[in-house]
């Protein structure tokens, strides 16, 4: 899960890119320009859209319980499933805290592969 994303893209290849890729991505066109290539804006990029479930998703059970302890919202709910976990996460915070908790859940992270 990336909150932005920019492609950066060729002439051969732009018209195809832009109707395989999310409208949230922004495109960067590369031009060639005599010894140089410059990169110019072609679409302008937003905020990933994505549900804050799907962002949820990314946290281990342990994780997503450490997550509702940090916000005491932990109670009754460690037996549950990691789904009805993941779906209180989404639903008690704010997607900008919710993406926070997670990237630093992720970046914390060891000998997970």
């Amino acid at each position: 899960m990336f909150d932005r994303i920019t492609l950066v893209v060729g002439t051969r290849h732009i018209e195809k890119a832009i109707k395989l890729i999310p409208e949230w991505w922004c495109i960067l066109h590369a031009v060639e320009r005599g010894d140089s290539i410059l990169l110019e804006p072609h679409r302008p990029g937003a905020l990933n859209p994505s549900p804050p479930y799907l962002v949820a998703q990314l946290l281990w059970k342990a994780e997503a319980i450490a997550v509702l302890e940090k916000f005491k919202l932990a109670s009754g709910w460690r037996s549950k499933t990691v789904d009805l976990i993941h779906r209180r996460l989404a639903e008690e915070l704010p997607f900008p805290e919710l993406a926070k908790q997670v990237r630093e859940s992720l970046k914390r992270r060891a000998g997970w592969l």
